[in-house]
């Protein structure tokens, strides 16, 4: 139960997300290759472990042997051996490595 976006899933922009409101699904604003709509890669490392209920928005880089606690809300790149959590999601504190 983990949600993982690379969009925003809609324009930014109030008039177009009025005009994607009154238009009919499958037109322009309603397409993720829409110039309106802004993707960014979602990178997570080896050895992550993810809790449940976890948000990771777009442009987020999820470093290797890092845990992300459960219900966390992740919107900046999280350092390789950490442990994150909350809404917004921050560094708790870093993993030991071998």
């Amino acid at each position: 139960n983990v949600f993982i976006t690379d969009n925003n899933n809609h324009p930014l922009e109030p008039n177009l997300r009025r005009e994607m409101t009154l238009s009919k699904p499958g037109s322009r604003l309603w397409k993720f290759d829409s110039d309106a709509v802004v993707s960014k890669e979602v990178t997570i490392g080896d050895n992550v472990w993810i809790g449940r209920n976890v948000i990771i928005l777009k442009g987020v880089n999820i470093g290797s042997g890092s845990i992300v606690g459960a219900g966390s809300v992740v919107t900046k790149d999280c350092p390789a051996y950490s442990v994150i959590a909350g809404n917004p999601a921050v560094v708790l504190k870093k993993l030991l490595t071998d």
